[in-house]
């Protein structure tokens, strides 16, 4: 068994004490538990800890019996469900009625445009639709969205071919399917795959992992030394140990100690195909992303010309006043928006996916959901121009009031706390290299050696120290030599060769510029 394996942990906790072993369990799994829990108490984030904590005090308490189950995650599932159910009805019987009541209004027509999956309307039935699964099949649904394992992990998990793993993964999603279409909740099962794969588990809280295992501590670790020798024992007894623990030992450590190499190497590949996968499913969706939010563009485009023309109409039969108030662009985009409610609507959900697509890793990393990620796309939105309106004049359409900075720091501020104004802008800044270093992981997402996580964050890094200047920031972004220089110690060599055919991209572009130019004088 390797050293640590959630099973191997659980034994040095009940046998030991040790402390610092349950603290990985609860680091490697509080994302997966916290997420299930947030679905489950109708996404209030102050429960979910609650109930996350709770779990894992039971974990605790339990974990001579646990170690000896084959998938700590499912008990964990299963502890989340009924510890989410103890929440519910001592503490939010009357607010759970009344916001199932508000959510089974809205579940008609719960497919998004080409039978995407609506997570917003998917998350509150899914953990009681994978209730109802076998545990055949909720074990490899977990195992792939919760635990993030690839598919060729499965497959050496399960003694099965990787594609013997892909397939039984496709039948289970089938299967929670037909049961979340039962509640209402219709999508294809690839939409259904990608969701899961991008919202199942969200980031806990910052310092929750830390309040956790200091609860757990508090409540478990304090009970007296004949309690743990009583759980030792029970260890023993279910480890059936009880006759030449000795000697066991002593071969066990041999083996472990030759296997090391083997282990470290496996494991390894392991997380390199985990990161690898999401890479992939996250360009995915932001293409996704970008689609909806053009034809979004392009819808609203022709709802304004079609407005335009039918003002030009309106004009053209109605007398005006000889002398018509000027307005200002802003003013005019008021009064146009306010005759015309569908344009602002759409105008808003324009700059809503906007906004959700480009800002989707701060979205995620600061855990903004609802009516928080509503009240973030409002501050961020910014206005659009569409160009002179029938009679010449321009309009400036706005989706929401326009916010004066002080007034977008004190909300972000709400939001995010005291720091908020400081990562928003921060973002901002580094928005150019973030975009790059995209370009790069894109290009490398299906060669030998994708980008991985912490490469893109310090090739952003790099980026963001090298911008071009003089004349060469009017065509390219980036000093190319101090890139490729400071990279030299992050990224690979077929790495650092996408870079170089990017820089010689900007530089075929830079004269190109200089040649037009030069024929425009």
């Amino acid at each position: 068994m390797s050293d640590d394996s959630d099973a191997s942990l659980l034994h040095r906790f009940v046998a030991e004490r040790d402390e610092g072993a349950f603290a990985v369990i609860v680091r490697r799994h509080l994302d997966g538990v916290y997420s299930a829990a947030l679905r489950r108490v109708g996404g209030d984030a102050q429960f979910a800890e609650d109930v996350a904590q709770q779990v894992f005090v039971a974990l605790a308490r339990k974990a001579a019996k646990v170690a000896g189950y084959e998938s700590v995650t499912g008990w964990l599932y299963a502890a989340t469900r009924h510890e989410a159910a103890n929440v519910v009805r001592s503490e939010r019987r009357r607010k759970v009625r009344d916001s199932e009541a508000y959510m089974m209004n809205d579940f008609l027509g719960l497919a998004g445009k080409d039978g995407e999956a609506d997570w917003a309307r998917v998350a509150p039935v899914l953990d009681a639709a994978i209730d109802e699964l076998s545990e055949k099949d909720r074990a490899v649904i977990l195992a792939r969205f919760v635990e993030g394992r690839a598919f060729g992990e499965m497959g050496a998990a399960l003694r099965i071919s990787e594609d013997a793993a892909r397939m039984r993964v496709e039948r289970a999603l089938e299967k929670l399917r037909d049961l979340l279409a039962r509640r209402g909740v219709t999508s294809t099962g690839a939409a259904l795959g990608v969701a899961l794969a991008n919202q199942a588990v969200v980031a806990a809280p910052i310092g929750l992992a830390e309040t956790v295992v200091a609860a757990v501590n508090a409540t478990v670790v304090g009970v007296g030394a004949a309690t743990w020798a009583a759980g030792a024992v029970q260890f023993v007894a279910n480890t059936k140990l009880a006759v030449g623990v000795a000697a066991v030992l002593a071969v066990v450590l041999i083996v472990v100690g030759e296997a090391a190499a083997r282990r470290d190497a496996e494991q390894a590949l392991a997380a390199a195909d985990r990161v690898y996968e999401m890479h992939r499913v996250g360009t995915r969706n932001s293409e996704r992303r970008t689609r909806a939010a053009e034809q979004a563009v392009a819808e609203l485009a022709k709802q304004v010309d079609e407005a335009k023309d039918a003002a030009a109409r309106t004009a053209g039969a109605v007398e005006m006043p000889a002398q018509a108030p000027q307005l200002s662009p802003s003013a005019e985009g008021k009064l146009f928006l306010a005759r015309h409610p569908e344009v602002n609507a759409a105008l808003i959900e324009w700059t809503n996916a906007s906004v959700r697509g480009e800002w989707a890793s701060f979205i995620k990393a600061h855990g903004l959901t609802g009516a928080r990620l509503d009240e973030f796309c409002l501050i961020i939105g910014m206005g659009l121009d569409p160009g002179p309106g029938p009679d010449g004049k321009e309009l400036m359409l706005e989706a929401g009031p326009r916010l004066r900075l002080s007034e977008r720091d004190r909300r972000l501020q709400v939001l995010l706390g005291q720091a908020g104004p400081a990562l928003v802008d921060e973002f901002w800044r580094l928005q150019p290299a973030r975009s790059f270093a995209d370009r790069v992981t894109e290009a490398l997402c299906f060669s030998e050696a994708p980008l991985l996580t912490a490469q893109r964050e310090q090739l952003v890094q790099i980026l963001d120290r090298n911008p071009a200047t003089g004349a060469e920031a009017a065509s390219v972004k980036f000093d190319w030599d101090g890139v490729i220089a400071q990279s030299q110690g992050v990224l690979s060599a077929s790495q650092r060769t996408v870079l170089e055919g990017l820089r010689t991209e900007d530089r075929r572009r830079q004269a190109l510029d200089r040649v037009s130019r030069s024929m425009a004088k």
